[in-house]
């Protein structure tokens, strides 16, 4: 999910930069193309020639303007069908620039017209409940164009829905938005384990209760069997 493709063949002449991920992996033959979906695209990038490309590999790609019109639910349903056919797990990578600049400012290239805050989170929380997720990142935030915190706020909420939304999947829960507050049923906590550098891991019991930055961003998570019910 984000507000750019980030196919690039090559950004200012190097292979390696922050619009040029997405093309590295299907090249490299991680990923396949037609397996390789994008929610919330819009600005004037990328150019004919990297449309063509992303073209080539089959992928999916759909511009805000077509989740306005056709509306999130159909659009989710519509990628659920596609991301679960031959498909063992899903891994989610959430770009913050893919929320509207004016409810997510601190971010490195932001774009108006994006989705709203409460719209990315019953997208994470769908996506997380209904299908095998296997990992998730929150990337491009920036605390230095924020303004008030609101970015890092919602980029820890996204993590904690995606966490929680994944240990109601394991607990035979199933996603029902209109579920009434008091009916629903929770676990008593999750048990992390987040990454403290990028040679290993670092065991930490954590109870997920309130928000916990650390130094470079949020860093990736791996969860255990048992969880708290934050949705």
């Amino acid at each position: 999910m984000s507000d750019h493709a980030d196919t690039g063949e090559d950004q200012w002449g190097a292979l390696v930069g922050h619009g040029t991920p997405m093309r590295r992996l299907i090249d490299e033959g991680y990923v396949r193309g037609d397996k390789f979906l994008q929610l919330g695209l819009r600005g004037y990038w990328p150019d004919n020639k990297t449309l063509a490309w992303m073209r080539d590999q089959g992928m999916r790609s759909y511009e805000m303007t077509e989740i306005h019109h056709r509306g999130l639910k159909t659009v989710l349903d519509e990628s659920f069908a596609t991301l679960t056919e031959g498909c063992d797990g899903v891994f989610l990578s959430v770009d913050i620039d893919v929320v509207d600049p004016g409810m997510a400012p601190g971010t490195g290239t932001p774009e108006p017209g994006g989705m709203t805050s409460r719209e990315l989170l019953e997208a994470v929380r769908r996506i997380c409940l209904e299908l095998p997720v296997v990992g998730i990142d929150v990337v491009e935030v920036a605390p230095a164009f924020d303004s008030a915190d609101i970015t890092a706020i919602l980029a820890n909420r996204v993590v904690l829905e995606a966490l929680s939304a994944i240990a109601k999947r394991r607990n035979g829960s199933t996603y029902d938005p209109k579920q009434n507050l008091l009916d629903r049923q929770s676990v008593s906590r999750i048990t992390c384990t987040s990454s403290s550098d990028v040679q290993g891991f670092t065991k930490a019991k954590r109870r997920i209760g309130s928000p916990r930055f650390f130094d470079g961003g949020i860093k990736p998570i791996c969860f255990s069997n048992s969880a708290s019910d934050h949705s």
